[in-house]
């Protein structure tokens, strides 16, 4: 049947396990395993209980993402950037 799941074994380099994934098409990979397979990096998976994670929201509009963020109690902008160091700072007198 041609919507059935296809699953498909990848694995990267040798050094990680194998994924096993389940994929409508074999051409669109799920992000998650993108995202394992750019960074190294499984991020369905909490990194201080190795326990699995789940989605709780996605946010990819401004507005959303500031949402998001205040609900998690930060801001919706970066924090400030430190001040620029002073400019006598680098004034030497090699004169003495």
């Amino acid at each position: 049947m041609a919507n059935e799941p296809t699953q498909i074994r990848l694995s990267f380099d040798g050094e990680a396990t194998e994924l096993e994934v389940l994929a409508k098409r074999a051409s669109r990979l799920p992000w998650a395993w993108l995202l394992q397979r750019v960074f190294a990096v499984d991020i369905m998976t909490c990194p201080s209980c190795r326990g699995a994670m789940r989605v709780v929201k996605i946010a990819n509009k401004p507005d959303d993402i500031a949402r998001v963020l205040t609900d998690l109690g930060l801001g919706p902008r970066l924090p400030p950037r430190p001040g620029l160091a002073p400019t006598d700072q680098l004034e030497l007198d090699l004169a003495a």
